[in-house]
């Protein structure tokens, strides 16, 4: 008796379940996240209307912990990612002291944390006339990315979302460059249950905030990737990042 209570009170059982319990949103969790991703919106504003080019990377990430800080975010999520050029294509790029030039790509990815909760969103921009290599990409990630939302509900499976950006970009040789999963949830850590991967096991249940994330990386050119935050609701979805631009007309910074 004594040896089955042991297994009951095990971590292996316990702690897959308190992941579940946590990575459904209390109304002021999920408060928290939104204003965090209204923060977001201000440092993608300032993205959208300074002139970027000319500034290192170190600058613009420099200037966009600033901007978070001084609109209310406790701390970084994580280490401000800003990549430029070919540097787009290392997932997790640290900046430099490389300068933003016309004909880049440029592509952000940050996260605030407000009352400790964190929030994540990417965006891809170009610095000039972009080429018709770069649109076509680009408006074929935010197709992977729009049909993985249009997935989401209660009740689903995470690798489902997953199959539908990956299904989508992998009918292109370059597509095969999303290696990353499409996502995760976003909570008290910035990478938490579920995980949205080809293998997940992991189901979505409503209060769930969670990632999409499709990217495609290519070394010496550059990489596009497109993330928003995603409420799950019994009968769909709601994005939590909605108000950050991310259509292509929107991205393309002169």
């Amino acid at each position: 008796m004594a040896n089955f209570y042991h297994k009951l009170i095990s971590t292996d059982h316990i702690l897959p379940v308190l992941d579940e319990v946590r990575a459904v949103k209390k109304p002021w969790e999920l408060a928290a996240i939104k204003r965090g991703a209204q923060i977001l919106e201000r440092v993608f504003t300032w993205v959208r209307f300074c002139a970027v080019a000319g500034r290192t990377e170190q600058q613009i990430a420099r200037d966009i912990a600033r901007i978070m800080k001084r609109n209310g975010a406790e701390a970084l999520a994580f280490p401000v990612i800003v990549a430029s050029g070919p540097g787009a294509a290392d997932i997790h790029h640290i900046p430099t002291k490389r300068k933003v030039r016309k004909g880049d790509i440029l592509m952000i990815d940050c996260g605030a944390v407000v009352k400790g909760h964190c929030s994540d969103c990417t965006r891809t921009f170009f610095i000039g006339h972009p080429s018709q290599r770069f649109i076509r990409y680009y408006q074929e990630v935010l197709k992977a990315q729009e049909r993985a939302i249009a997935k989401i509900r209660h009740g689903i499976a995470a690798k489902v979302v997953d199959r539908a950006a990956r299904g989508y970009l992998a009918r292109w040789r370059w597509g095969k460059t999303f290696t990353h999963g499409c996502g995760h949830g976003v909570g008290l850590a910035i990478h938490e249950f579920p995980n949205l991967k080809p293998k997940s096991r992991d189901v979505l249940k409503a209060g769930m905030v969670v990632t999409v994330e499709p990217g495609i990386y290519l070394k010496r050119w550059g990489g596009i990737r497109i993330e928003d935050m995603v409420l799950v609701r019994r009968g769909g979805s709601k994005i939590i990042t909605r108000s950050i631009p991310k259509q292509f007309e929107q991205i393309i910074l002169s």
